[in-house]
């Protein structure tokens, strides 16, 4: 599984960054300009968790052992693999595909889409509502934003199962 990447700003999260043979562990709440700033992309993302600061500093003192002195990268050891790929193959409970599939439901249901409407009901960040909804779009479950205001049309009608 490969690490849900929120658009634009969003809440806390602890991020690891595979860059050859180092991990960087940090957290943010701008993943994407985060990478950017490392002259990296997206694709070097590895594994993020939810949490800020503290969450962070825990990460650092179990990897104690493999950090590069004085920064924030760790070697990309066996025991950072085996967590690593541990956490990738957990459940998330907002994985991309649980997040899509439940905002699927909220929409048919009430047949309204508004990023807005899914921040609400599914108690996220707007900025990930936002990304849920152009989702959607591509999906052609919702149409594209109309010139009246931040709706979009329904273009399906009752339980829909988004392929795997």
């Amino acid at each position: 599984m490969t690490a849900l990447i929120p658009p634009g700003r969003h809440e806390p999260l602890v991020y690891f960054i595979r860059n050859g043979n180092r991990v960087k562990i940090g957290y943010t709440t701008h993943l994407a300009a985060r990478v950017g700033a490392l002259a990296l992309t997206l694709r070097f993302v590895v594994l993020t968790l939810d949490g800020g600061r503290d969450l962070e500093t825990a990460m650092h003192r179990r990897f104690a052992a493999e950090r590069v002195e004085g920064t924030e990268w760790f070697v990309y050891s066996r025991r950072l693999r085996e967590f690593i790929a541990a956490e990738q193959a957990k459940p998330q409970p907002f994985s991309e595909d649980a997040l899509l599939q439940e905002a699927v439901q909220h929409v048919t249901d009430t047949q309204l889409a508004s990023a807005s409407m899914l921040q609400r009901r599914m108690r996220i960040s707007f900025s990930r509502a936002q990304y849920l909804m152009e989702q959607l779009e591509q999906r052609s479950v919702v149409g594209p934003l109309n010139g009246r205001g931040s709706t979009r049309e329904v273009l399906v009608r009752g339980p829909v199962a988004l392929p795997a």
